[in-house]
């Protein structure tokens, strides 16, 4: 795992050397171990690398890497799991190779069979940066899924790009604008969805695309739009098209086999291994699977909370005892969850809201400091349909359907009347919280805001907002976002297998992917996600719904085949997630914090958001009548990122 940037500058600037120092220097979270530059000053083009050593720890796997015809430079940042496959079919064609770095296995592919084919063959995740000196042109890939990151864009008329923004923004030229687009999808749903970035002339490239520039092109300040080289939506089609045919025992078989050898792949090293363990079905199958191929006990980490109504460990360490695994857990307080806040724009650079990067990061921390590499069970719900808007939508929508407009619409005020803090508050305080949900006061008021509407194109969006009426806080702002609606024509009929694939279009990379890598990369840690295989991904949609979601449940297949290794009763409880008490800390603990970053004249002195609304909220929150945590939660991480980055 590492980190890449570089940069075009057609008028090659003798400063060239001293901006590349610069961008590497604030990337070495990504790979403290070794550092590397290329730059040409007759094309003025130069590329940089950060190495976090996992496969060939040596210098033989030193990026920028030059093939052996000269002709190509490499910088990567990822891994490549079929990369001795690869070797194997390169050695068998009379190729020889100087280490054993899938560095250089990628550089090979790359020279002998082409940019396409090389990306239909491998299987991994990565990004990577490949300067051709006989095309005078520079290519940028990304694996399918987008678990590894890439911006590309303009400093001024240099062409720029980089694993982070923080090394984009490094360079002199670069001027800080705010994309008022990608401002209205932070507000709205807690990230910047792709292909948007917070700046101006700033994007993310696409999961599963490739980009050409050319110097002309350069030259011309022009970019043609990325190739799509993987496509989930022809994926997801392709699979519903020519569904699987056999029994429910042969479909576990297969998945079996599938999912096993993807752990495989990605428990193979020079550094230590270890995994995630939460406790939960998606983490305690890769962790079986793991343990029942290695011949010693595989290191498991987890983090728990003194609250027992926030606490997973115990689950966590019972699925560890019960697999002989050798486990590691810490009990985080709230003054260490409190003290991750202020790095929260440091570590993920641009905006972003989703709260559980707070543990997530605390979990990295605690890895690191005794593996480099940790498996985790990240994508099994995208793909299994692990999430309550997967497996309850469809029955509530056909139930919605048959009461009448104007009733649904009163039953949603009425709900309303009764403030969601105080719903939790009782909820939270019942000796059967684990069976009512601790949050059950803002699901109900979820549940009041899809009453009002009748329009399938509109309940993702109602589902997944954090603020329904965005448009009122923000000032002067065009509506240039994502619209969620684009994905509505796609041809998948039933409203579930729509929802889990715009699910992994969508918020996979734009808030899972995104909050792993960020967090495992601020403390120099490889995560590698076994289910975002794409022959598991492929496998998946050919399967029908009822083997994925079934009695009420999601991930019913995946629920058989954690049963194979460990007993039902330790992973058959409700789902919970890293949830933490956000809204009582706003009130409390963090209040000083919110109440200086909210202020009137800070946000006024901004001239982007409506600070008479969003005072008007924070008072209603703090008085209890009515819980605005994501909508103040998505605020205050806009306003620090802000003070962090645009005031420095």
């Amino acid at each position: 795992m590492c980190g890449i940037f570089g940069f075009i500058d057609p008028h090659s600037s003798p400063d060239n050397y001293h901006i590349l120092h610069n961008m590497s220097s604030s990337l070495i979270h990504r790979g403290p171990d070794d550092y590397g530059y290329w730059y040409d000053k007759n094309t003025g083009v130069g590329l940089g690398h950060r190495r976090l050593s996992v496969i060939d720890l040596s210098s033989y796997g030193h990026q920028p890497m030059i093939s052996q015809s000269g002709n190509l430079v490499l910088i990567y940042n990822g891994e490549i799991y079929n990369h001795l496959e690869l070797k194997k079919l390169l050695m068998d064609n009379g190729e020889e190779f100087i280490g054993h770095s899938d560095t250089e296995i990628l550089l090979l592919c790359l020279q002998k069979w082409g940019l396409l084919k090389t990306l239909n063959k491998i299987s991994g995740m990565f990004s990577f940066a490949l300067w051709d000196i006989n095309e005078r042109a520079i290519y940028l890939a990304r694996d399918r899924v987008g678990e590894k990151p890439l911006y590309y864009g303009w400093a001024k008329n240099i062409f720029i790009f980089a694993s982070e923004l923080k090394s984009i923004i490094i360079h002199p030229k670069f001027s800080k604008e705010i994309n008022n687009g990608a401002l209205i999808s932070q507000i709205r749903y807690g990230y910047i969805s792709c292909p948007q970035s917070i700046y101006k002339n700033i994007w993310k490239l696409p999961p599963g695309s490739f980009l050409k520039i050319s110097l002309d092109s350069i030259q011309h300040h022009s970019l043609s739009k990325p190739n799509e080289y993987w496509s989930p939506i022809e994926t997801a089609i392709n699979g519903i098209n020519n569904p699987f045919k056999g029994d429910e025992a042969t479909a576990l078989h297969v998945l079996s086999e599938l999912l096993t050898e993807s752990v495989k792949n990605r428990m193979v090293s020079d550094v230590p291994v270890g995994a995630f363990l939460s406790g939960g079905v998606d983490s305690s199958t890769i962790v079986s699977i793991m343990q029942s191929i290695h011949n010693r006990p595989v290191n498991t980490f987890t983090i728990g909370f003194n609250k027992n109504a926030y606490n997973e460990a115990p689950y966590a360490k019972a699925v560890a005892q019960f697999l002989g695994t050798n486990h590691h857990e810490l009990y985080v307080t709230s003054s260490d969850i409190l003290s991750v806040i202020p790095k929260i724009p440091e570590i993920w650079d641009e905006p972003f809201s989703d709260t559980s990067s707070i543990p997530i990061y605390l979990l990295s921390k605690l890895t690191r400091e005794n593996v480099t590499v940790s498996l985790s069970g990240d994508g099994g719900d995208e793909l299994f349909g692990g999430y309550n808007r997967h497996y309850r939508l469809h029955g509530l929508w056909n139930y919605l359907k048959y009461i009448p407009f104007p009733l649904s619409r009163l039953i949603s005020f009425c709900l309303e009347l009764v403030p969601s803090p105080v719903i939790n508050e009782v909820t939270d305080k019942l000796p059967f919280n684990r069976i009512i949900d601790r949050s059950f006061g803002d699901k109900l008021a979820k549940f009041s805001r899809l009453l009002k509407t009748r329009d399938i194109n509109k309940v993702y969006s109602q589902l997944t907002t954090h603020c329904d009426d965005y448009k009122s806080v923000l000032i002067n702002m065009e509506h240039s976002e994502n619209n969620y609606n684009d994905f509505m024509n796609i041809d998948v009929k039933e409203i579930t297998s729509l929802i889990m694939l715009i699910d992994l279009i969508r918020y996979l990379p734009g808030d899972i992917l995104t909050k792993l890598d960020r967090a495992t990369m601020a403390v120099s840690l490889e995560a590698r996600t076994p289910f975002l295989d794409h022959k598991l991904i492929e496998y998946s949609w050919t399967l029908p719904l009822s083997m994925k979601i079934n009695k009420r449940k999601g991930k019913w297949i995946l629920r058989k085949l954690l049963n194979q290794y460990i007993p039902e009763e330790l992973i058959e409880r409700k789902k919970a997630g890293f949830d933490m008490p956000i809204d009582n800390w706003l009130r409390i603990e963090l209040r000083d914090w919110a109440e200086d970053l909210l202020s009137k004249e800070r946000i006024d002195g901004e001239g982007l958001l409506r600070a008479d609304l969003i005072r008007k909220r924070w008072d209603e929150h703090i008085q209890r009548k009515k819980n605005w945590q994501q909508y103040i939660w998505g605020i205050l991480m806009f306003e620090s990122w802000y003070e962090h980055w645009m005031k420095a």
